[in-house]
């Protein structure tokens, strides 16, 4: 009498695959929504960064070596909110790059004006009108106060440069209302 060998799996042994399967999934989903709403604030930010430093660059060296000329970003805002923004010569040339902000996120410039100005820099790299300016902070925020994401500042100073800075590190405050701004004061 032969023996013969069964190959598969049982229902029990798949029943507790399933179930660790399904345990490892909870645990790990809320991680990586986490994760991902993380890196849509970053990338954001950077979007935003890297237009500042396109219009500071094209007013710098020109375009296609042509002449130097000032250009500007521009945003366009919603209820205080920041939507899109674009990168042209000031004296109404073509647009030459732009962003937008996803839906998720949240960009408005800090402050008391609910109304965004456009960013103009002059052939030497500054931000024109410099002279009365301390800094601008734009902030960088999840949608969802409750997802636990740190929230992301773009700081854009007189001389032309910028900076991106976690919402945990110390900020000062470009109103002067307060010494410096919390987590609660960039992300409510």
């Amino acid at each position: 009498m032969e023996i013969i060998k069964q190959q598969g799996l049982t229902l029990i042994e798949l029943l507790v695959t399933v179930a660790i399967v399904a345990i490892l999934a909870s645990v790990a989903m809320p991680a990586f929504q986490q994760m991902v709403a993380s890196n849509r604030v970053e990338s954001t930010a950077e979007d935003m960064r890297n237009n500042i430093l396109h219009a500071r660059n094209y007013s710098m060296k020109g375009e296609n070596n042509e002449d130097k000329v000032s250009h500007s970003l521009s945003f366009t805002s919603e209820n205080g909110k920041i939507t899109a923004w674009k990168v042209e010569k000031t004296a109404g040339g073509a647009e030459l790059t732009s962003g937008t902000v996803g839906d998720q996120v949240n960009v408005s410039e800090y402050g008391e004006s609910s109304s965004v100005g456009a960013i103009t820099y002059n052939t030497l790299g500054y931000i024109a009108g410099s002279e009365d300016l301390t800094k601008r902070v734009f902030t960088v925020c999840d949608k969802d106060s409750n997802s636990g994401v740190m929230g992301k500042v773009v700081i854009l100073f007189p001389s032309g440069s910028v900076m991106i800075k976690s919402a945990n590190q110390s900020i000062e405050d470009p109103t002067g209302v307060k010494p410096m701004l919390g987590t609660s004061d960039i992300c409510p």
